[in-house]
């Protein structure tokens, strides 16, 4: 059987909308040669039984609480191809863009998705008499073996009201397992895909570009399982944890350690 040259690893946890992404991804998928992995950690496998078909499969832990870096580990590990990209199950490819990722990627290179556009705000339009386009901060993070690494963390966009996907991320497999992927480390919701694209480029140096839009199905944070904290709670917890590892020179994952724990415990649904 031919290998694709793309896994699509999407996580996945009793999020209702995802048949629906499915499909309405399916004229972009159809073009590339890829495959679709529905990583589902403690989802009710149910729901989603009929996203199965040729070129889609669901790998599942269902004894475990679910947790985002944790699923993309398991994506990745049951994954075929060399080039992977990660797809929150809400996301609708407004535009296709993936063959210019992936040549991106095969030069030592990371991709994230440029322009997150809102369903909530796709008919608004904003003041204009605004004489201000956009305001954007990033995070940088500077090693005393100089590596250095920069993501932008906040987009707020006066024109397109778009923001930046920084958990949409293009990587080759090699170079995710450079850096021992995911780290289920950080709990919860927030600063997990951050943490990854600073590791990839303090840990691999890889750089980092952004490209392409895509559309949000907008959600409020009920959605979300934030074990009882707000999202900037959540995100200031996480944010500690990465910064102490990187403080002490660990730009690591948990990967290896994931797949070790839970190695023959999960299971894959189609072919």
């Amino acid at each position: 059987m031919k290998r694709p040259v793309l896994s699509v690893i999407i996580p996945w946890c009793n999020r209702q909308e995802l048949p629906a992404v499915i499909e309405a991804n399916k004229s972009v998928f159809d073009k590339h040669d890829l495959e679709v992995i529905i990583a589902n950690v403690g989802g009710d496998t149910q729901m989603i039984r009929n996203v199965v078909r040729p070129g889609v499969r669901i790998c599942q832990i269902l004894s475990c609480k679910f947790n985002k870096s944790m699923a993309l580990n398991l994506g990745v590990h049951v994954s075929n191809a060399d080039n992977l990209f990660f797809l929150d199950t809400d996301i609708l490819l407004t535009e296709d863009f993936l063959s210019s990722a992936m040549t991106v990627i095969q030069d030592r290179g990371t991709v994230v998705v440029d322009k997150v556009l809102e369903t909530a705000m796709l008919n608004t339009r904003s003041d204009d008499n605004d004489l201000i386009e956009e305001i954007v901060t990033y995070l940088e993070v500077r090693a005393k073996n100089g590596r250095r690494a920069i993501i932008q963390n906040r987009r707020d966009s006066f024109t397109h009201f778009n923001r930046v996907g920084n958990g949409l991320i293009f990587v080759s497999k090699k170079d995710f397992l450079a850096v021992d992927g995911m780290n289920s480390g950080l709990a919860g919701w927030g600063f997990e895909d951050d943490d990854f694209l600073l590791r990839l480029q303090l840990g691999a140096g890889l750089r980092a570009t952004a490209m392409g839009t895509v559309t949000h199905l907008t959600h409020d944070n009920r959605m979300r399982d934030l074990n009882g904290q707000s999202v900037e709670e959540q995100i200031k917890m996480n944010y500690t944890i990465a910064v102490q590892r990187y403080k002490a020179g660990n730009y690591r994952g948990s990967y290896t350690s994931d797949m070790e724990k839970w190695a023959g415990q999960f299971e894959i649904v189609g072919q």
